[in-house]
């Protein structure tokens, strides 16, 4: 796991979000990171896997780096990743398809912009990600 439940609770010790944290039960915030983790997992990456057999898509080989461990902007984004979870998510809602608007009259959706890959990612892990993400430049 690139967050484990130690790390995440120091982290929201010192950012937004500690209060809903520390408020959750301790099996929603294992679920919280394990749903961040896999969604992360997801996206679309320069480069490749440091180690070819590893289960997950870091630490990543790309533009000349190789990682030999995950990096505190990817455990960061698990954690900025599983606090949305918690407030956010429904496995049907529209926000989580990326629907940003509906229309009754003629049925027309808009989709949000803040998708990466195919899910809905918070705009601070996208940030975290941003050196790693296909089709984004560092900020």
């Amino acid at each position: 796991m690139y967050a484990d439940l130690s790390f995440a609770n120091d982290f929201f010790d010192t950012h937004l979000g500690g209060t809903v944290w520390g408020d959750a039960e301790e099996s929603d915030k294992l679920a919280a990171l394990q749903m961040a983790e896999d969604m992360i997992n997801r996206q679309k990456y320069r480069g490749v896997k440091t180690d070819p057999e590893q289960a997950g898509e870091f630490p990543r080989k790309y533009g000349g780096t190789e990682e030999t461990e995950v990096s505190l902007s990817v455990k960061n984004a698990v954690c900025e990743v599983a606090l949305y979870l918690l407030l956010n998510y429904s496995p049907t809602s529209a926000a989580r398809r990326g629907v940003k608007t509906v229309r009754a009259g003629d049925a027309q959706e808009t989709y949000s912009d803040l998708f990466v890959g195919t899910e809905r990612m918070p705009s601070e892990a996208q940030r975290l990600l941003g050196r790693y993400l296909i089709g984004s430049a560092p900020i």
